[in-house]
């Protein structure tokens, strides 16, 4: 009885040990399910009917545009050659959870990452993204995140041709444990293109090229982060070009070296490190070089945008002195902020009347605007302007002064039809005709906004557009390449509701591409794949 015991104890641990085996080892699971809108978590669009799991490769050998609606953990992604995968992710994708060999896997095919996070991590030596074969490419749309991290960040398989990266949202390196955020090795050709608005962080790791690489271009329009202390990025042949017409924000001046690369460098952007101030020398204008255009802020506050020759006009940036240093700034990088101190700028004159407070504020349907004067001298009116960009104004209402007074005195103006944002000033006028503007006060709708599903995608020749419009309104639609390009643009009226439009792509050459759809007050724009 006691022998049978021990067969049985034995047997039941084998049966567990076989188990747990099992379920330790990788399924590969293939997508099986047809057309574009589909959901990732449902079986049926799995080989074996199974959704893959933390534990599972999950594997694309055709296009397709997928759904993941919930937040999701497998062990490897792989996308198989010449096909382009479309994820909108509504929450997050992990990928890599358990130590594994190279987790997401792009062979000679796309990846675009239309929304929501992307998180990749190896805790092996290995690449937690890499690119394959004769060619891989990852878009990033406007809104989405990738967040990278492991021993080694973006690279490349030893045999593979290229590989590119194309940014409008967020990327993130995380720890690469000293090895690099992006390389390609050998003779592989590196492009990677961050494009306005788009940060990428490298934390303390580089972009890298070999020196027998063929060609590497790496063009920021955005915004590039580095907090090492050795160089950021390292091009190191003579083949190659980097282009920045944005920003670099590094810790140390060596952090962008370039190695060998001399004649591929041009820099017309504007280089961070810590401490940067640029002296107006009195002046209203500042020079930040060929910088590509970005809405300036001061005191949260649109003034002014850069121009294409690189110069800023601080005239109505509202300074409150002239010596500063003032910060000014540009804020649509998600969770970043580009600030610059600027000294010595122009003086700007006095109000001829004491002025505590101008401020304004939403109520109902209306905004509604309140300023207080300390005391006044000759003051004849005041005249309300009104902006919708920051920069032209036009004038609302006269609102008179109270002449010479040294008494408190309060004004308030209604303005009956706001739009979504309006920017209003002061001009203060005294009885000899003598002007002066006040700082300007900005007023923020939470309004409708439209809303637009483009479809299908990839498209083969025709593009449809179902458009949601909160209002009558003239829409520009346009499509852009990579470079930020405009391929075609054409322009149609809106009405409130329902709107069905097409756009004829039959003549664009295969690709991927940025759909741009601009009513003046809404701005949307989404990733397309051109077969």
């Amino acid at each position: 009885m006691k022998n049978f015991y021990n067969l049985r104890k034995g047997i039941f641990l084998l049966l567990t040990l076989m188990a747990f085996s099992y379920a330790a080892q990788a399924a590969n699971l293939t997508w099986d399910g047809g057309g574009d809108g589909v959901t990732w978590s449902d079986a049926a669009n799995w080989t074996t009917d199974t959704a893959p799991g933390a534990n599972d490769n999950a594997i694309f050998t055709s296009t397709v545009t997928v759904n993941v609606t919930a937040t999701t953990t497998v062990k490897v992604l792989d996308i198989r050659s010449g096909i382009t995968v479309t994820l909108n992710i509504t929450g997050t994708l992990n990928v890599g959870a358990a130590a594994t060999s190279n987790v997401v896997r792009v062979d000679a095919a796309t990846l675009v990452i239309n929304s929501g996070t992307l998180n990749v991590t190896s805790d092996l030596d290995r690449d937690s993204f890499q690119f394959r074969g004769t060619g891989g490419t990852l878009n990033v749309a406007a809104g989405a995140t990738v967040n990278v991290s492991g021993q080694e960040g973006f690279t490349s398989k030893s045999d593979a041709i290229d590989g590119t990266i194309i940014n409008f949202g967020i990327i993130n390196i995380g720890s690469v444990s000293g090895e690099d955020a992006i390389e390609l090795h050998n003779n592989s050709e590196l492009t990677v293109v961050n494009n306005k608005c788009a940060v990428i962080n490298l934390g303390d790791a580089n972009i890298k090229t070999s020196q027998t690489a063929t060609a590497t271009t790496l063009t920021n329009d955005g915004l590039i982060t580095h907090t090492g202390s050795g160089s950021g990025i390292r091009i190191r042949n003579t083949v190659s070009s980097l282009v920045n017409n944005g920003f670099y924000d590094y810790v140390s001046s060596a952090d962008f070296a370039t190695g060998n690369l001399a004649a591929g460098r041009v820099d017309n952007g504007v280089e961070l490190n810590p401490g940067l101030e640029i002296d107006a020398g009195g002046s209203c204008m500042i020079d930040i070089e060929d910088l590509c255009s970005y809405d300036w802020s001061f005191g949260g506050t649109i003034f002014a945008e850069s121009g294409a020759g690189g110069s800023l006009d601080l005239t109505d940036a509202g300074f409150p002195n002239e010596a500063g240093p003032h910060t000014i700034t540009v804020d649509c990088f998600p969770g970043a902020t580009v600030s610059i101190q600027v000294t010595n700028t122009c003086a700007l004159s006095v109000l001829p009347v004491e002025l505590v407070s101008f401020t304004g504020k939403e109520r109902g349907t209306a905004n509604v605007l309140e300023w207080v004067t300390a005391s006044e001298l000759n003051n004849d009116f005041f005249e309300v302007q009104r902006s919708t960009n920051g920069r032209d104004f036009e004038a609302l209402e006269i609102v008179k002064g109270n002449g010479t007074v040294n008494t408190v005195s309060t004004y308030r103006f209604i303005d009956e039809k706001p739009a979504t944002i309006c920017y209003y000033r002061l001009q203060q006028v005294d009885f000899d005709g003598k002007s002066e503007l006040s700082n300007i006060v900005t007023v923020k709708r939470d309004l409708p906004k439209d809303d637009a599903k483009l479809f299908p995608s990839p498209v083969k020749d025709v593009l449809s557009i179902n458009y949601q419009s909160t209002a009558n309104k003239e829409l520009t639609m346009s499509v852009v390449d990579m470079t930020g390009r405009v391929l075609i643009t054409k322009l149609v009226d809106a009405v409130e509701g329902n709107n069905e439009f097409n756009l004829d792509l039959a003549n664009l050459p295969a690709g991927t591409y940025m759909t741009r759809l601009n009513s003046g007050t809404d701005h949307i724009s989404q990733i397309i794949i051109k077969l």
